[in-house]
């Protein structure tokens, strides 16, 4: 069995706070390091601390434990992959985002989170 999927996330991130040098100018290096930042790598961090929450709880069965820890580490591992097959490009100025989510960047250990 061959599980296969793609997904196509369009994400309207305003660079110019970021990169003000730029000067509106696209950056695909930039906008992947917004999008690394900001979502891949705060979601691998939240589930890594959902692991590791997971682990040290004794009220837990060691079968539970497994199956709680192996959906954080599945999550973990699909956040890795997005990350290395990801492309950037440049939506045309007219492109409709249909939908906004808040979003809110915290610090901690040197993370976004």
């Amino acid at each position: 069995m061959v599980l296969s999927s793609k997904f196509n996330i369009q994400i309207n991130v305003d660079l110019k706070d970021i990169a003000p040098e730029r000067k509106g100018e696209f950056n695909p290096e930039i906008a992947a390091a917004v999008f690394q930042d900001l979502i891949l790598r705060a979601a691998r961090l939240q589930m890594k601390t959902q692991v590791e929450a997971t682990r040290a709880r004794p009220d837990l069965d060691s079968d539970v434990k497994t199956i709680k820890m192996a959906e954080n580490l599945r999550g973990m591992m699909l956040g890795i992959m997005a990350e290395a097959n990801m492309t950037v490009t440049e939506l045309p100025a007219d492109t409709i985002i249909s939908t906004e989510l808040p979003f809110e960047r915290k610090y901690g250990d040197g993370e976004a989170a």
